[in-house]
């Protein structure tokens, strides 16, 4: 970009805005030169100046550039002056030997579209297209018009020939054949004068005039049978009386192909030339050059309307770049953003509309954007995803926390929890929304992120969970509460006990057993008392009496000689199932309390109660001083 650009010397508003309209119009080929068709960011800049220009040709009617060195003037006024070979328009149209072009009242929008194609055309040097004037009369741009070098010479003829309309001849033999498609072609119509006689005429008179009866072909004339030319050269070498060339006998003619690779062979400065251009080539990166050109647009603009104008086109770029997949590129075009907007030079009704564009970058619609892109680039990782989301602030929760129920692939979903819970502390009521959603893989997956989060506030939000209808969930809820460290924790885990499904109340009862001994001690004797206990699995009525068994010492001794007895406890058809579980809890007790218990029911006159007794006392030796 030049670093500054050129203003006329006259105040006339007409040429201030003419100026400005050329360097608009040399900036805009060189992004249309860049990007390929259909990208938003040219095509947003060609219908902004298309606008413009057609605008002031309204005004002002036909409007006649004359070209010179690094100068178009307007009226006789300069309005354009650049030097430099890559920037300037002027040297573009001088040195393709273009002297004037006029833009009429025919000129319109497709006009417009079809003058940057063929430009673009030019800049890029797509075969066939290394001549600017040959693209401008193949492409007959309506309203547009130009003048040549050939031109002015000319002129100095009779006729006012001119080379534009020389080439639309209709007496010329080299034609178009059609108007402003991609598929123009040139071809080329009979060269011959109209007042040659064609082959057939004659042949007739000919073959008099050599004595051959009417009818009679001549030899060695050609004939039109279905436009394919026949020669009938043995009948000429018959009558004239030759005879067939002998074959040629010398030695072959040497290979074409090694003397044109000899001839064309580059010298090694060219050679040296073409790979450094080969190797830029593949080094450049259209996205990264991308985002350079739209810090420099970002940063140029000096009027309110145009600085508006390349915002949007910044925004609509951004967006595009998350669609397809490219974070980074789409996470430095916010930075950026907030770099223009923390600049003490920036205006701040300019820092107010990037503050909104800012927002509304993460907003919902943007946002689901963005998981559309995670859905179908599933190579897109984690952390990238991560850096990506670190850009927004608190006002992008609510949009972030909806993608919970959209991501397909589950290291973005770990990626977005892992997210929430860094982020979220402070703002827990949003992210807790997703315990009422519809979907349980969405609540399961709140649940995980108020779990990382922890806390007596996100404890509330996880026992509204508890009930929930999937058992997917509750089991979540209890692998939640196993990472929170509130204390009061171990009053939902004995709700969880009594859950239908036996994976979550297993789970529940072994969450309990990682609680401190005070809390553990607390929680079984709550789910002893309960009239619920005797519908437990019966393996999970004996794992909570050891537990309390070895947690309640002397405490436990009395519940457990009533549970031996039975009589008044339990029915009947139960009582052995529960007295070998209250031995096997004795067993566990350290107390010696407990050993006087278990001496004293070795010495009972019931078999069964003196085998379970020996067993138990057994046990406990074991487990007080170790050994078999």
């Amino acid at each position: 970009m030049q670093e500054k650009e050129y203003t006329p010397a006259n105040s006339d508003p007409v040429l201030r805005e003419v100026s400005k309209l050329l360097i608009d119009l040399m900036k805009i080929v060189k992004v249309v030169s860049m990007y390929p068709d259909g990208n938003p960011l040219p095509a947003k800049l060609k219908e902004t100046f298309a606008e413009r220009f057609l605008e002031l040709i309204r005004e002002q009617g036909q409007i006649q550039f004359s070209i010179n060195q690094g100068e178009i003037r307007y009226r006789d006024n300069l309005v354009y002056k650049e030097d430099s070979a890559e920037e300037s328009l002027a040297l573009m149209l001088h040195n393709s030997g273009v002297t004037e072009i006029s833009f009429g009242s025919d000129f319109n929008l497709e006009s417009s579209h079809h003058f940057f194609k063929t430009m673009k055309s030019f800049v890029n040097k797509e075969p066939g297209a290394g001549d600017l004037i040959n693209l401008f009369w193949q492409a007959n741009i309506p309203g547009f018009e130009y003048s040549t070098v050939e031109d002015l010479i000319l002129r100095e003829y009779d006729g006012g020939i001119m080379v534009q309309e020389e080439m639309e001849s209709g007496d010329s033999f080299i034609r178009r054949t059609s108007g402003l498609n991609d598929s123009d072609k040139i071809v080329f119509s009979n060269i011959f004068l109209d007042d040659a006689p064609a082959a057939s005429e004659v042949a007739p008179e000919n073959a008099i005039n050599m004595g051959l009866a009417s009818g009679i072909e001549v030899p060695g004339a050609v004939l039109v049978r279905d436009e394919k030319p026949v020669f009938f050269d043995q009948i000429s070498e018959s009558i004239m009386g030759l005879k067939p060339m002998p074959q040629r006998s010398s030695a072959p003619l040497p290979d074409t192909a090694f003397i044109l690779n000899e001839a064309f062979a580059m010298d090694q400065i060219d050679l040296e030339k073409v790979e450094m251009i080969l190797r830029q080539d593949a080094e450049f990166d259209m996205i990264r050059e991308t985002v350079a050109l739209l810090r420099e647009m970002l940063c140029q603009e000096n009027e309110m309307s145009e600085f508006i104008e390349t915002l949007t086109a910044v925004e609509k770029t951004q967006s595009e770049f998350v669609r397809l997949g490219y974070l980074e590129a789409a996470g430095e075009i916010l930075n950026i953003m907030k770099g223009v907007q923390g600049s003490p030079e920036v205006r701040i009704e300019w820092k107010d509309h990037i503050k909104s564009a800012l927002i509304m970058a993460g907003s919902k619609e943007k946002l689901d954007i963005l998981g559309g892109a995670l859905n179908r680039n599933p190579q897109i990782t984690g952390p990238e995803l991560n850096k990506y989301l670190n850009h927004f602030g608190w006002e992008a929760l609510m949009a972030v926390t909806g993608l919970l129920g959209e991501l397909e692939h589950q290291h973005h979903r770990e990626a977005l929890c892992e997210y929430l819970e860094k982020t979220g502390e402070k703002h827990i009521d949003i992210i807790a929304r997703g315990i009422y959603d519809r979907r349980w893989f969405v609540v399961r997956n709140t649940i995980a992120i108020l779990a990382g989060i922890g806390g007596e506030r996100s404890l509330g939000f996880l026992e509204k969970a508890i009930s929930h209808e999937d058992s997917r969930v509750r089991l979540q809820v209890v692998k939640g509460l196993q990472q929170n460290k509130s204390g009061s924790k171990a009053s939902l885990l004995c709700r969880l006990i009594w859950d239908g499904d036996a994976v979550v109340s297993q789970a529940a009862i072994e969450a309990i057993s990682t609680l401190d001994d005070d809390y553990r001690l607390e929680a079984a004797v709550n789910i002893i008392n309960d009239e619920r206990f005797p519908q437990l699995p019966k393996n999970l009525q004996e794992q909570m009496l050891i537990q309390y068994s070895r947690l309640g010492g002397e405490q436990a001794v009395s519940f457990l000689i009533q549970l031996v007895d039975g009589w008044k406890m339990v029915r009947s058809g139960d009582r052995d199932i529960y007295r070998m579980m209250a031995f096997h809890a004795l067993g566990n007790n350290k107390s010696e309390k407990a050993e006087k218990a278990l001496l004293k029911f070795n010495r009972a006159w019931n078999k069964e109660v003196r085998r379970l007794a020996t067993e138990a006392i057994a046990a406990r030796r074991r487990h007080i001083y170790g050994g078999d």
